[in-house]
């Protein structure tokens, strides 16, 4: 996996349709014209935008075009000023953080893995290609695979840490340490970006929430607005 990747960048023009507003200050969601990018996000608002640590399933690209964006990824922190371009690779806990009280546009990509090398070959950048520092236990990284999977049975922390035979307490303080999040938030949020895919494939909400194990289409809601800052259906209206 690759290190974040911070470098002087103008946004491609392929993605200039996308730099429109939903009317509103927040963000607005849409599908990629590029065959290397499922879709977009932009932002324009009299600040910029902050929220909780996630992650995604997918590299993501934040092209700054005015002000300027914050993230804490990892235990450092990146500052996107405009003209710049943050990489951040699939699965890193990242989060936002405000970054003082003026206007700010940005653009975000979100790029298969798979198909960031072209996308970057194309933009004539070559981002680090070191990997992280640090070891993950071979319990860790089964349980990552294990609570990624929106249909296991191990989405309980307690019956999980049984079958790996470790107490609650004891299973949580080793994942959040290798991890970087606790084992019950990094589910949710595995459970979130399932939601996500399912929502741009079309999939109803009401559906989509059971299919992903939230107890109903609201409470999939809520948390979906916390991590991504829109609704499940204004997300799936872009």
């Amino acid at each position: 996996m690759t290190e974040p990747y911070l470098f002087e960048a103008i946004c491609p023009h392929e993605f200039d349709d996308c730099l429109q507003s939903g009317g509103a200050a927040g963000w607005a969601y849409r599908r990629s014209p590029s065959r290397c990018t499922l879709e977009t996000a932009y932002w324009e608002g009299p600040t910029a935008p902050y929220g909780k640590a996630h992650f995604h399933n997918e590299a993501q690209m934040v092209f700054a075009l005015s002000g300027r964006r914050e993230f804490i990824v990892g235990s450092r922190l990146y500052v996107v000023h405009a003209g710049q371009c943050l990489l951040i690779p699939a699965g890193h806990l990242h989060r936002s953080t405000p970054s003082g009280n003026w206007p700010t546009r940005c653009l975000n990509l979100y790029v298969p893995q798979s198909e960031v090398a072209l996308l970057c070959e194309s933009m004539k950048i070559s981002p680090d290609t070191r990997t992280e520092k640090g070891e993950v236990s071979d319990v860790v990284l089964s349980s990552l695979m294990i609570l990624s999977d929106t249909q296991s049975k191990f989405r309980d922390v307690s019956t999980l840490a049984a079958a790996f035979g470790y107490s609650r307490e004891a299973f949580s303080r080793k994942f959040s340490r290798e991890a970087g999040i606790g084992p019950a938030e990094f589910s949710l949020l595995a459970r979130l970006n399932r939601a996500r895919a399912l929502l741009r494939d079309g999939s109803p909400a009401a559906l989509t929430a059971l299919e992903c194990g939230f107890a109903d289409q609201s409470h999939m809601g809520r948390h979906f607005l916390r991590t991504f800052g829109v609704s499940p259906g204004q997300y799936a209206r872009g």
